[in-house]
């Protein structure tokens, strides 16, 4: 566990934050395939963010990721509705079923909008996009529609 420690450490300060373009992967993963890479996705945040550890070219990354290609309903107080609230809470508790303890992979790795996160396209292990099959339930809506209709059907 220490040398785990030791090593994601190790990664964060050798190659330092996400660019400044987010949609361009950082500048250490530029050079890195890209992907699949294996992931194990350890926890997912009502906002849709998973907390996981991928071994990139080599490299152990514990970080958050963003998924792309989706946008959720908003959850908590960010919501505008208890509708959006409900979706948002079935949307995390979906993707907490289909990637904890599975054999994903993350793939089209890049910094997210807010920089404060890696982002990818997770790969669940039937081989669907993890975006792609939230859309399909209705818990989520295709990144950049331009359908922007409130998730409470007013």
């Amino acid at each position: 566990m220490r040398l785990l420690l030791y090593s994601t450490l190790a990664v964060v300060l050798a190659y330092g934050s996400v660019s400044a373009l987010a949609d361009q992967p950082p500048d250490w993963l530029q050079g890195q395939e890209a992907g699949p890479h294996p992931i194990r996705v350890l926890q997912v945040d009502d906002h849709g963010s998973v907390w996981g550890v991928a071994h990139i070219d080599g490299y152990v990354l514990t970080s958050w990721w963003r998924i792309s290609g989706m946008d959720l309903p908003r959850a908590g107080r960010q919501a505008e509705c208890s509708d959006e609230r409900s979706l948002a809470d079935a949307a995390a508790r979906s993707m907490r079923w289909l990637t904890v303890g599975k054999a994903v992979t993350i793939t089209a790795l890049s910094g997210s909008p807010d920089q404060r996160h890696l982002a990818g396209r997770i790969i669940l292990p039937d081989g669907r996009d993890l975006s792609e099959a939230l859309i399909g339930m209705g818990l989520a809506r295709r990144k950049g529609s331009t359908k922007r209709d409130p998730w409470c059907g007013w």
